[in-house]
């Protein structure tokens, strides 16, 4: 029997070495075609054969280079090289590191600060501006996370994203931020009653943050001008109730609060705006300006004369 135990064993041997010599063998010829593709300037390619032949870490870093940043990523990831996993996300987009981020996350590899930390500075890079405040919260990075949220709110705004800007501020804090986001979305919206409620509830905001004049315009933007003109006058600002009574083209009341204050040249210049030169050319007279005074009553009776 020993004879025969031996015969066997020999044979195993023979035999595991046989594939042992064939494996090394084919990824020789794996490695050798991977350079001639590299030589040829075929990334993929190359990376493609390198995965075959078991180098995964140079095949991710060629993919990378490639563009297949998935492929890289979950070769990677494999790997539980999630450092170099990170590293393979520079230089690609924002779907790119958005991919990447759900990738590291599912297998929990980003509750490691460092590379929280890390892949939160690429996604501020490519403009994700959400998902860096995530992962900077997340590393603990109070400020970063902050100055994200701003530039998250600021990107919605440019998007007209106003109510969205509007969430965004007053999750930071920014409560006047938010509420000229709010009234913004008040000057854009078609809806009466909509339009009516979201000017209120911006300038509700504004006169808490003693932004009186913001508060005013943003109920004029709902149709409340009066409310608005009333806002300023309880506060005795009278010349921000006249320019608000000018920016909505009521330039006669302009003129009234304007005189009632002793600014006679602003109410001038509101008259002469509304097409009432000869109130106008009475108040330049009361202000000193005769001469254009008397230019004024000229072009009124003759409009050839301006």
């Amino acid at each position: 029997m020993e004879p025969m135990v031996a015969a066997v064993i020999a044979i195993a041997v023979s035999l595991l070495a046989s594939v042992f010599v064939a494996r090394a063998k084919r990824r020789r010829g794996l490695l050798k075609k991977a350079s001639a593709h590299l030589e040829w300037g075929d990334l993929k390619g190359a990376a493609a054969l390198l995965e075959r032949a078991g180098e995964s870490v140079r095949a991710a870093e060629l993919f990378a280079k490639a563009g297949e940043r998935k492929h890289a990523l979950e070769l990677l990831i494999r790997l539980e090289s999630f450092d170099a996993a990170i590293e393979a996300l520079r230089g690609g987009d924002s779907d790119a590191v958005k991919a990447g981020a759900k990738l590291l996350g599912d297998c929990r590899a980003l509750e490691d600060r460092a590379r929280a930390s890390a892949l939160a500075e690429l996604a501020r890079g490519v403009g994700e501006h959400r998902l860096a405040a995530d992962l900077f919260e997340q590393a603990g990075n109070a400020e970063d996370a902050r100055a994200s949220r701003l530039q998250e709110a600021r990107a919605a705004a440019a998007m007209g994203k106003h109510l969205e800007a509007a969430a965004l501020y007053e999750r930071v804090g920014e409560l006047r931020a938010a509420a000229v986001a709010r009234a913004e979305c008040a000057r854009r919206e078609t809806d009466p009653q909509r339009r009516r409620d979201l000017s209120a509830q911006a300038s509700l905001a504004l006169e808490r943050c003693n932004d009186l004049t913001g508060a005013a315009e943003a109920l004029a933007i709902g149709g409340d001008i009066d409310g608005g003109v009333k806002l300023l006058l309880r506060a005795s600002n009278v010349a921000s109730a006249a320019q608000l009574l000018q920016w909505h083209g009521q330039h006669g009341r302009a003129a009234d609060l304007f005189e009632k204050a002793g600014d006679f040249k602003s109410a001038a210049r509101a008259c002469n705006q509304g097409g009432d030169k000869r109130r106008a050319a009475a108040l330049l007279e009361k202000a000193g300006e005769t001469e254009r005074a008397v230019q004024l009553l000229r072009e009124a009776q003759d409009p050839r004369a301006a």
